[in-house]
């Protein structure tokens, strides 16, 4: 689902800040 990649992709972005 595009939804559930867009939400990794969030994870990741948090993890990086």
């Amino acid at each position: 689902m595009l939804a559930d990649k867009h939400a990794k992709e969030i994870e990741e972005e948090s993890e990086t800040t």
